[in-house]
């Protein structure tokens, strides 16, 4: 096979009644991983309240945050798992991480070696054709091949008029080849909102432009984001959910590529409703080094063009394209959330696959964490098999440019012609 999917079943031979599915795992400085935790130990019967499995200190001067979540049963006996993160100031070497049930332990050694420095160019992979948002697309632009711009939007398509020259486009905002950002969307014709602009990011929540000198601004308030600098490239992604007592809140997960490498992961969780309403809270970490792409599920490309998530490896050839759809989650209930990340790779023979990854986190009866996770990997095959050229994802959808034309998800796993007029590629 073309690619080779790593999951968290490989089961080797040990002879305690807890083990790793691998006995070490190797992290880049800044990197992160997970780890399965196969497991025939049996509850305390005179301490139900005792989870399996518990996690012994790990020691802040290793530099390694590790988190331990307890799976239901299930015939493969995987009981645990494990995710590792190493802090790009992680000292390089060698770290024993042990996991105890009353029956046994097992134990895991993590290596830590340096991420590569890599040189990366600003707007980094950003020529946008197309943008649209909305479950059955209620809005979409897209570029010409003589650079101006189309719309639909209630089944209505029209110019936009006083737009040329585009480089790449979001919904209801375009950035010229010369770096002047354009809005239209609010406005009976397109408005100059800046100059300097590389890029420009609509996919959820407030628009973002990536300027000239690598800072990111938030397009509606003018203002620098706050501990982001020197990027590269941005991808967004997020959800809104009801929570327990018909409470809503919205999650954005920003990730921003600098130059060296490293991507920072802005995580901003905003309340809605109902009154009082918690302040939002937001976070920036560095979620991984030595890359060079991600996606806005958190998908990563390593500099020889693997495609990995979270340290494991997805594709094991060199991707020429990666993106993701919109990630989907589900809120169970107060405590319990599903969610779902799906990755596109790009080959250079034209297949195009998608790699997704579901998880369900939350706690059992007795307060103690849970975590599953599942991972499927299909191609995405265009009408007569014909090899993909390039695509774009356009809000839930996939677009894909092939010899023989340019098509768009049906909803049901295949591909029908896609109807924008002179779509350039």
């Amino acid at each position: 096979m073309k690619t080779r999917f790593a999951t968290l079943l490989l089961a080797l031979s040990a002879c305690s009644d807890s083990y790793f599915t691998t006995t070490s795992l190797e992290l880049v400085a800044g990197g992160r991983g997970s780890m399965g935790i196969v497991s025939t130990a049996q509850p305390d019967p005179e301490a139900l309240e005792t989870p399996l499995l518990s996690l012994e200190p790990v020691a802040d001067e290793t530099g390694l945050t590790v988190f331990l979540g307890l799976t239901p049963p299930n015939p493969r006996n995987i009981r645990g798992v494990l995710s590792v993160r190493a802090a790009v100031t992680a000292p390089l070497g060698s770290t024993l991480i042990t996991v105890k049930s009353k029956q046994g332990s097992a134990t895991l050694q993590v290596n830590v070696k340096p991420a590569p420095t890599l040189s990366l160019v600003r707007g980094l992979g950003q020529r946008r054709s197309i943008a649209g948002y909305g479950d059955v697309l209620d809005f979409v632009a897209w570029v010409k091949n003589d650079g101006t711009v189309m719309q639909r939007s209630g089944g209505v398509t029209t110019p936009v008029t006083g737009l040329s020259d585009i480089k790449t486009i979001a919904a209801g905002y375009a950035v010229t080849n010369d770096g002047r950002l354009y809005s239209w969307l609010n406005s009976p014709a397109p408005v100059l909102v800046r100059e300097g602009v590389v890029d420009v990011n609509t996919d959820y929540g407030p628009a973002l432009a990536l300027l000239d000198d690598g800072r990111v601004i938030d397009v509606v308030k003018g203002e620098a984001l706050a501990d982001v600098s020197d990027v590269v490239a941005m991808r967004v992604s997020g959800f809104s959910q009801f929570v327990g007592g018909g409470a809503q809140y919205s999650r954005t997960n920003r990730y921003f590529l600098k130059t060296d490498g490293t991507v920072l992961l802005q995580d901003l969780v905003e309340y809605i409703s109902p009154p009082p309403v918690p302040a939002p809270t937001l976070t920036t970490t560095l979620f991984a080094a030595g890359v060079k792409d991600v996606t806005s599920a958190g998908f990563a490309q390593s500099p020889d063009g693997q495609v990995l998530y979270n340290g494991l490896l997805v594709h094991d050839f060199e991707a020429k394209k990666i993106a993701s759809t919109p990630r989907v989650a589900f809120q169970m209930n107060a405590s319990t959330l599903s969610t779902s990340r799906t990755g596109l790779a790009l080959f250079a023979d034209g297949a195009l696959w998608a790699s997704s990854v579901s998880s369900t986190s939350g706690s059992n009866q007795q307060g103690a964490p849970t975590f599953t996770q599942n991972a499927t990997q299909r191609p995405l095959r265009a009408p007569n098999d014909a090899p993909i050229e390039d695509f774009e994802v356009v809000g839930p959808g996939v677009l894909v440019f092939t010899r023989e034309g340019v098509f768009i998800t049906d909803g049901s796993g295949g591909f029908v012609a896609a109807d924008f007029p002179d779509l350039r590629r």
